[in-house]
């Protein structure tokens, strides 16, 4: 849009030179002059004006890019150091899974124990009992 307004103010110059090569008399070629130069500062100035605004919202973009660069890279160390204790924990629960599993193991291997004595202990008491049975009837 700027530019199409540079375009018809330049257009607008061009005619005005046209029209100061067709003058007849000094004073209208004089003021038409003055207007083209007038015109010429006009335009320059915005022109400037409008880098100026330009390179202000360049100059506000780059830092909010810093900006969020940084917040990204601060959230990506964070992240980052999430995986590690995620990682680190994973490792401490498989450890402990072990570390079950292996007190599982024990324990049915005492309750074994335990069942098969207790089997001894009585597989003996039953058979004190024939014994005394069948040594008692004799008598």
């Amino acid at each position: 849009m700027v530019a199409g307004l540079n375009i018809r103010r330049t257009c607008n110059i061009a005619q005005q030179a046209c029209a100061l090569a067709n003058a007849e008399d000094d004073n209208t070629l004089f003021d038409n002059l003055v207007y083209a130069e007038n015109e010429t500062d006009q335009t320059t100035a915005d022109l400037e004006l409008q880098i100026e605004k330009l390179k202000r919202i360049v100059a506000e973009q780059e830092k909010t890019l810093k900006t969020r660069e940084t917040s990204l890279t601060n959230k990506n160390e964070q992240i980052m150091q999430q995986n590690n204790e995620i990682t680190n924990k994973e490792k401490l629960i498989d450890t402990r899974n072990r570390m079950l599993q292996l007190s599982m193991e024990r324990n049915v291997y005492k309750k074994k124990v335990i069942y098969t004595l207790f089997s001894c202990i009585v597989a003996v008491l039953i058979l004190m009992l024939l014994i005394y049975g069948y040594f008692g009837k004799k008598k």
